[in-house]
């Protein structure tokens, strides 16, 4: 294989160098993907691994496969080159007549996941306009790597403010149509960014080779290519007068497949929006009580559709209602085996890997079943179940939530401080499923149930029998309700989501000066930190962790993405548990998270971006809590 690159460098055929280098690549590729789909298939490794795991692997399964096509694709360039075929190594390619499809919202999404790897300094914003057909009839492979070009390049330069690819349908304009004429329609992609400006006797050299072929012209160079073999054209042009960055774009013609539907996008909305990172997946179940992928954020709070008194469409119908189970455990493999037990009894699981979180969650979400480890770090399951009851009391008075202990290093003398904390029953890890199934069908989770189930349905909640007795370890606290009472208890849930949600929440800011959102979390209970110097910040962050951190680029002679960089180092080294929820506030024109149409990646070491000047709304909807503290649904 060296020789016979040496020889054609002898040669100056770049085009054979590129196709032999294709072939020779093909067989260790060939291997890789088979590979990878193997492990994708196979349901005993995708069971053990994570959902930080789970994304890598599809993201080497999607770079395997782009890989593998463009090396088949120079390949078949030379055959064509040597069939007296006029077009060069990237161009047009017989391919039988065969009509090439474009998935454009593929193509975004496969975008995301290939740049997510690429060290960003500044954010990564994607926004896909619903004029944009959902299928363009073109080469998506070329119009893949011409966009990752752009977007790559642009990255790479920009160390403040914001890359922003923009996809959206553009018409000739009016002046350039002849009479009688109809006017020529486009998709055009524009990437903006702030990056250094192009110096004006580069210019006009961008997308042309030359000796050098610096990383960067080599990329323009090659998209040049590609967009002519499309038809399309290419272009480069300033921000604007006193703004620093560049505009690159192409657009190639727009011919729609004729297929109903394809018309726009306009019914899609990105799932994965501006927070949702590698590490980002949660549980959703389904009708018949199964579990299906969901993306959520790092927060990993279930998410809502709606308000407090918005309703799936079967339990708007009364026939279904979602069972929800929490797990309060610092071990991961202790929290994913007894999710996995419970999801396929037909829960929703959620997982606290510590009492602090653990007990936020009970607080925001009427649980069926909640299991809670005795000895973690940051608040152990006795403290956690302590405060738990106590604010129960005053709360929610009406409902007691069943809580089970779990440890395997106590005794008998330990498990009866965990009732007397408030636990109802005690189990001996490890748990098994006859354990969970047990649990599941005892009077205590069946009364819960069916409580919870009576308020979904808007009757009366679920009276406890005078006439049955509860064991010792399966205590049952479910006072009568007369009829009225559903409509008072409603009220009280309400509120709840007014005066609770952020009850014992830590917030670190790194920023000059406080602002109007921050003095708003202070007043509904936040403990907010303001530090103003890098030293300070450093010094918070490390010490525990944080509810939120919220770190502005703003501030002079600092770096806000090389100072998390540095956090996330030595977090690496001295930390078992992941800071979580910690969002870049830029100063740029950066979408809301709400934003539908767009996608939003943060700097590298960060798990969300927002806007400045900061609202309420939107770190809400960071932390994907959408208003709906309860997950419980209580009628009007």
């Amino acid at each position: 294989m060296v020789d016979r690159r040496i020889q054609l460098e002898s040669r100056e055929d770049p085009a054979r160098l590129i196709a032999y280098t294709s072939h020779d690549l093909m067989t260790p590729l060939s291997g890789v993907q088979l590979a990878l789909s193997l492990l994708s298939e196979d349901d005993d490794v995708l069971s053990k691994l994570d959902a930080h795991q789970n994304e890598l692997l599809s993201t080497a399964a999607n770079c395997s496969d782009i890989m593998i096509r463009i090396c088949k694709s120079s390949i078949e360039s030379l055959r064509h080159s040597n069939s007296n075929s006029k077009r060069n190594l990237l161009g047009k390619e017989n391919d039988g007549g065969k009509e090439k499809i474009t998935k454009i919202v593929e193509l975004v999404k496969s975008l995301q996941v290939i740049a997510e790897p690429i060290p960003k300094r500044a954010p990564l914003v994607i926004t896909l306009c619903p004029n944009v057909p959902h299928r363009l009839v073109s080469d998506d492979l070329k119009i893949f790597r011409s966009v990752l070009n752009l977007v790559k390049d642009a990255i790479l330069r920009t160390e403040a403010g914001k890359v922003h690819l923009t996809i959206f349908k553009e018409e000739q304009d009016e002046t350039e149509v002849a009479d009688g004429a109809e006017a020529k329609k486009y998709v055009k992609f524009e990437c903006e960014d702030t990056g250094p400006d192009v110096s004006i006797g580069e210019a006009p050299f961008l997308f042309e080779s030359n000796v050098e072929n610096s990383q960067t012209r080599l990329g323009l160079h090659s998209i040049a290519n590609l967009i002519k073999s499309l038809d399309g054209t290419y272009g480069y042009r300033k921000r604007g007068q006193n703004l620093q960055g560049s505009i690159f774009w192409f657009s190639i013609p727009l011919i729609v497949t004729g297929i109903q539907g394809d018309e726009s996008v306009h019914s899609f909305s990105f799932s994965m929006n501006s927070n949702s990172n590698l590490h980002s997946i949660q549980r959703r179940s389904t009708a018949n009580g199964t579990a299906t992928p969901a993306e959520t954020t790092s927060f990993g709070r279930c998410p809502s559709a709606g308000s407090l008194n918005s309703l799936s469409s079967q339990e708007e119908e009364g026939q279904y209602r979602i069972k929800r189970a929490l797990i309060i455990d610092d071990s991961v493999i202790v929290r994913k085996t007894i999710d996995r037990a419970l999801t396929k009894l037909g829960f929703v699981v959620e997982q606290a890997e510590d009492g602090s979180v653990g007990l936020n969650a009970m607080k925001q979400t009427m649980f069926d079943m909640v299991l809670c480890d005795f000895l973690m770090p940051v608040m152990d399951g006795l403290d956690c179940v302590k405060q738990y009851r106590e604010w129960e009391k005053e709360h929610r008075p009406t409902f007691r939530q069943y809580i089970v202990g779990i440890s395997a290093h106590i005794g008998v003398q330990e498990s009866g401080q965990g009732l007397e904390a408030g636990m109802n029953v005690f189990r001996p890890k490890p748990i098994s499923m006859r354990n969970l199934t047990e649990l599941q069908e005892s009077k205590p989770v069946q009364r819960i149930v069916k409580q919870l189930d009576r308020l979904a349905s808007s009757s009366s909640p679920e009276r406890c029998d005078p006439l049955s007795s509860c064991k010792a370890d399966e205590t049952c606290s479910l006072p009568s309700s007369p009829p009225g009472e559903v409509l008072a208890l409603k009220r009280r849930l309400e509120s709840m989501v007014v005066t609770t949600r952020v009850e014992n929440r830590y917030a670190l800011v790194l920023s000059e000066e406080s602002n109007s959102c921050l003095d708003k979390m202070k007043v509904d209970g936040w403990h907010v930190i303001l530090s103003q110097s890098s030293a300070d910040f450093e010094g918070h962050i490390r010490k525990r962790n944080w509810d939120l951190v919220l770190v502005d680029e703003e501030i002079p002679f600092l770096s806000a993405p090389r100072l998390i960089s540095d956090f996330r180092e030595w977090e690496a080294a001295n930390r078992v548990n992941e800071q979580k929820n910690v969002f870049f506030v830029s100063g740029s024109d950066i979408p809301r998270p709400s934003d539908k149409h767009s996608i939003v990646r943060p700097p590298s070491g960060f798990n969300g971006v927002l806007r400045k000047p900061i609202e309420w709304e939107d770190i809400d909807h960071l932390l994907n809590r959408n208003k709906n503290f309860l997950n419980i649904l209580v009628p009007k």
